[in-house]
């Protein structure tokens, strides 16, 4: 009677287990593009890479303004008057001396322009090692963006191969399963048959479920890989194709 009710029990598990067999037996996994492609986007949209750029770009400018510090000692004074009530004395040198010139208001416009340079002695002594200075930045922003392009192709290039060789074990877990999945099917038919042990069908189905629970978490592993890669890249890997 227990043997009839375990017969019974394997069979109602066998069957409600085997539309989701087939149904997974054949697996769509996401491909990766080429590491060229990969590292070529890396390259160009970095964001670590693009800010360190900007600061070279930044240390570049400073260059040109400790070029042009010079100016700051330099100073222009502009001015522009007008008046309506400027009064002017018309000498009238035929009239004589008893006698008043005449006195006239005119409009009054008057303009004015003034240079001043202050240059001390360590602006003159300074300046040339101010713009050494900046240009030893510019050089270190710019070798330190070529080492942070390396670094980032380096760890993407470690990050695609995890992930290239979980797709390649993914890929012979998926065929695994599938042909565990095919002698489970046999095995179970041989069983209803008479033809096969129960505890031979127990073997072979628990090959299977290990052979399933294997699949399940080499497919975790791709995909946590896969999305990590995106993640670092900032870009959808099917754009990348």
């Amino acid at each position: 009677m227990n043997k009839c009710i375990l017969v019974l029990l394997f069979i109602l598990v066998n069957i409600s287990s085997k539309a989701q067999l087939k149904k997974e037996s054949k697996i769509v996994v996401k491909e990766l593009p080429s590491l060229e492609k990969v590292l070529d986007y890396s390259e160009q949209n970095s964001h670590l890479v693009k800010e360190q750029n900007a600061l070279a770009e930044h240390f570049g400018q400073s260059v040109k303004v400790a070029q042009k510090l010079w100016m700051d000692k330099v100073f222009m004074d502009l001015g522009a008057q007008r008046s309506n009530n400027g009064a002017v004395l018309n000498v009238n040198n035929n009239i004589s001396n008893s006698e008043f010139n005449s006195l006239s208001f005119q409009a009054m416009n008057s303009f004015r322009v003034g240079i001043t340079v202050r240059l001390s002695l360590y602006d003159m002594v300074a300046r040339k090692d101010l713009i050494k200075q900046a240009q030893y930045r510019q050089v270190a922003a710019e070798q330190h963006s070529k080492f942070l392009s390396q670094d980032v192709k380096f760890r993407i290039t470690d990050l695609y191969k995890d992930a290239q060789l979980a797709y390649k074990l993914l890929s012979i877990k998926a065929e695994k399963k599938y042909a565990l999945f095919l002698q489970k099917e046999m095995a179970e038919k041989e069983f209803q048959q008479g033809q096969l042990h129960i505890s031979e069908l127990g073997r072979i189905t628990e090959l299977a479920s290990n052979a399933f629970a294997e699949f399940e978490q080499a497919s975790t592993t791709y995909e946590k890989l896969y999305y990590q890669l995106e993640i670092m890249l900032g870009v959808s890997l099917k754009d990348l194709k």
